[in-house]
């Protein structure tokens, strides 16, 4: 998801996804010719997604925005990992999962100025890949919906 963000963000010269003040001293760098620039500094996970919203037109969802929201607390665990238990409850996890790759769908194929592919394959591959993914996601929603009518729960949160 975050390359397909990046990817879209970027721009020309790649300083669209810089944090602002990476940015602006970059340019400031560049505009003196110094040849001194600063250390190119990715914009967090959660701006890009703020970005994206904005200026590539993503209407969210507030299922959307929350799994973004999980997926970044989630990922950031993993990053940066501490020695402890790590209890990940599956149930709802393929929705999650299918709400955050709907962004990677507009962002890929929705939307109007899509900058990455140039190989008419590999963008049927790329393609091919995240309907496979949603079709493994549905099925495995419906086996963790079955097994709570299975044991007697309800499914209805």
């Amino acid at each position: 998801m975050q390359n397909m963000m990046v990817s879209t963000l970027a721009g020309s010269a790649g300083l669209g996804v810089l944090t602002e003040k990476t940015r602006r001293k970059w340019l400031e760098a560049y505009e003196r010719r110094s040849g001194c620039y600063p250390e190119e500094k990715l914009d967090f996970f959660l701006s890009l997604y703020e970005r994206l919203k904005c200026e590539a037109e993503f209407a969210a969802t507030p299922d959307v925005n929350e799994a973004v929201r999980w997926l970044n607390a989630h990922r950031n665990d993993f990053i940066h990992f501490l020695p402890r238990a790590y209890v990940l409850l599956l149930y709802g996890l393929p929705e999650t999962a299918g709400d955050c790759l709907s962004v990677v769908r507009c962002v890929g194929w929705e939307h109007d100025e899509v900058p990455f592919w140039n190989d008419a394959e590999d963008e049927a591959l790329a393609r091919r890949e995240l309907d496979a993914c949603l079709r493994l996601l549905l099925e495995l929603a419906q086996d963790y919906e079955q097994a709570v009518r299975d044991l007697g729960g309800s499914s209805e949160a």
